[in-house]
This record gives structure tokens, C-alpha cells and sequence, in this order.
């Protein structure tokens, strides 16, 4: 995302953008450099000017596009929605707990929680400062959505988590393959051990957190055995079940 800082200039109109000014980012780039809207990814832009740029729903629908592929390999974040409109999006861990309505006419990326869903549909979205466009471009995806997906349930119910359960297995497997290899030679694989040890680590099995700790360096990699089930275990099958459970 582009970041906003004083003194910066708006990339279609050159003008500084004003603290009270609204302004419009995307993040990360998604035209070819060769492209004519190359220049204005991950660039802040006037409400004003974005809102009346002849390029605008060219911009919005390419941006709208990398967050239709990047969800097919997202397994926390599942499609509940995808229409010419809109894709809508939710996370439902207990963490995150929020709904993404990502709007196409405009790019904007509207959030907010589950719990809070119902009323969002009730009474719409508003926001101080928000340009009239963005505010027209959700008035118009709100009948829809209260057909489509009335419920935050129902926002939920409409994702395929099936397929991102399998998608998070692939990314475990994947993740393993990667740790196996950066932690390849005993020197890494038991300098992570040491700093685990210090830290404290718990077992990937059965969670519990007093393992005891097998010293086989420097020649050979140390490892971990859980004194609750037995578990042996190192780095790499910590690093995967801390970032996919």
C-alpha cells in the first residue's frame, strides 16, 4: 500500500495531497511496466481526481482481478461472492472476524466484522470524508447483498471450505518442504533449536509446553521430545503447525 506521508503529491493531478484531503491507494502493482496505467499503482491519488479519472473503472477492475487470484490461493480469507460488482470475502477466525467487500466500479476495499454485518446492510456503510462515488458505488451493491447474503451465517455458509482446507494442507506441505531446506545443515537446524530452547517451544501435537530437549550438536540435529506424548519433533514441524495449526 502506498504509504501517506506529508508533502506528497497526488499521481494524476501532481498536487500536494492535503491532510483533510480523501485520498485513493491501491497496494502492490499490477500492470506490465509496458502499460499505459503502469505509473499509478500503488500510488495515491485526489478522491476528486480518482473519482472523475476517465481511467477509473479500467484501474478498479484490474485491481479488482489480482484479488480474485490471490484469494484461490489465500486459505485464510474464502470467496463467498463474485459478481461483475463486487467480490466479497471473509475471514471468520476468531482473530480477524471481518467481511471484505471489494467494489469494481471504484477498487475501494470495504471492511468490517461479521458480527457487525446485519446492521452494515441495514443502515449501509458511511465513513467521514467519504467521496460520493465510493458512497454511490456501495448504495448500489447493498440490494444485492441483502438478497445474496443476508446473514453473516449466510456469508459463511456460501464458502467452499473444503477447498481452502485443502489448499492449507498444501501450503503446510509446502512450508515443510521450505524449512527442510533452509534448515538443511546442522549448524541452522540447531541454532533454531538453541533460540527455541530459550524461548520456550511448545509440542505441535499436544501443545504442551515442557519438552525435553535431545543436544546433538554440533555434528548432528538436535530435536525435541514432548514429556506428555512422546512426540519428537524439531524446527520445521514447529514452523508449520505455528503458521497453519
Amino acid at each position: 500500500m502506498a504509504v501517506r506521508y506529508e508533502g506528497i503529491d497526488c499521481a494524476l493531478c501532481k498536487a500536494v495531497i492535503n491532510r483533510h484531503e480523501s485520498s485513493f491507494a491501491t497496494s502492490d502493482v499490477f500492470f506490465s511496466e509496458e502499460h499505459a496505467l503502469f505509473s499509478y499503482s500503488d500510488a495515491l491519488m485526489h478522491w476528486d481526481c480518482y473519482g472523475g479519472w476517465e481511467h477509473c473503472a479500467e484501474f478498479a477492475h484490474a485491481y479488482m482481478n489480482i484479488w480474485i487470484e490471490a484469494e484461490r490461493d489465500n486459505p485464510y480469507w474464502g470467496r463467498a461472492l463474485l459478481s461483475t460488482e463486487m467480490l466479497v470475502k471473509v475471514n471468520p477466525s476468531s482473530d480477524v472476524s471481518q467481511i471484505s467487500v471489494l467494489l469494481a466500479e471504484t477498487g475501494s476495499d470495504i471492511r468490517g466484522l461479521l458480527g457487525e454485518w446485519e446492521d452494515w446492510l441495514e443502515i449501509g456503510w458511511r465513513t467521514a470524508g467519504q467521496h460520493p462515488v465510493e458512497q454511490r458505488a456501495v448504495d448500489a451493491v447493498i440490494p444485492h447483498l441483502r438478497v445474496a447474503v443476508p446473514t453473516g451465517q449466510s456469508v459463511i455458509e456460501a464458502v467452499d471450505w473444503e477447498a481452502k482446507w485443502d489448499l492449507v494442507e498444501r501450503h503446510r506441505e509446502r512450508a515443510k518442504v521450505s524449512e527442510d531446506a533452509r534448515l538443511h545443515k546442522p549448524t541452522a537446524h540447531n541454532k533454531v533449536c538453541r533460540a527455541w530452547l530459550r524461548e520456550g517451544v511448545n509440542c505441535p501435537v499436544c501443545g504442551t509446553n515442557d519438552p525435553l530437549y535431545i543436544d546433538r550438536s554440533p555434528e548432528e540435529k538436535s530435536s525435541f521430545m514432548c514429556r506428555s506424548c512422546d512426540s519428537v519433533f524439531g524446527p520445521v514441524e514447529v514452523s508449520v503447525k505455528r503458521l497453519y495449526g
